[in-house]
């Protein structure tokens, strides 16, 4: 495998290497198809996301939630095929969510958990988290379209000077380590495209982080005001 040794990686300010170029560059990358099934239910409806590999044949993993009856969905769970009532990755949505995404994600994996921020309440907003101590941030392409999504190492951020609604200003690095695009299908839901070389838990948190943002989206809960 093509990668750096330790001492010509990038430190950070606290002496950690950055986690991108650490990656080896002649690993394929990993692309995920996503299927999205509904079944209705006396308290609502059931969403499951099924994962398949790149050939569209093996289902590696669901994502399961509910959307109660004028209730919002208030968590969704990622299960490996293997281990399919055993959950792997939590996501509790926070906020009302009657916007995509206006609240927070806290995401449970293996005991370790970490919140999936939005930089404000926007349904286009980057959204930031940590893992492993290093700066995340997934960016949509298109505040109209709303259709991909890149997911970068984040080199450095902080706040937009003069911006009231919390808008952030960063640099990445170049490299994305994921990438989604979402369907507009009947069934088919999404692809997901990763660099090659992650570990099993990133990708599981990529996967339970950027599918649970876009099911909230699609099927939010529309208070009423009257």
């Amino acid at each position: 495998m093509n990668s750096p040794t330790f001492q010509d990686l990038e430190l950070d300010n606290y002496q950690c290497p950055y986690f991108t170029p650490m990656l080896p560059n002649d690993v394929p990358d990993v692309v995920f198809h996503v299927y999205e099934q509904m079944m209705f239910r006396n308290n609502g409806v059931c969403f499951y996301l099924h994962v398949k590999d790149a050939t569209k044949s093996q289902t590696l993993y669901s994502l399961y939630c509910l959307k109660p009856v004028q209730e919002p969905i208030k968590q969704c769970t990622l299960s490996r095929a293997t281990e399919y009532h055993n959950v792997c990755s939590r996501v509790d949505v926070g906020g009302s969510n009657a916007a995509m995404s206006g609240g927070p994600l806290t995401i449970t994996t293996v005991g370790t958990t970490r919140v999936d921020m939005p930089d404000r309440r926007k349904n286009w907003a980057p959204h930031r988290f940590t893992y492993g101590n290093r700066r995340f941030v997934r960016k949509g392409t298109s505040k109209r379209l709303k259709k991909m999504e890149t997911l970068y190492e984040v080199r450095s951020e902080s706040p937009m000077h003069g911006s009231k609604t919390g808008k952030m200003e960063d640099q990445t690095f170049e490299r994305p380590i994921a990438w989604i695009w979402y369907k507009s299908g009947l069934e088919k839901f999404a692809i997901v495209g990763m660099t090659g070389g992650l570990d099993q838990l990133f990708q599981e948190c990529i996967l339970s982080s950027a599918l649970s943002k876009r099911i909230v989206e699609l099927h939010p809960h529309v208070t009423s005001t009257n």
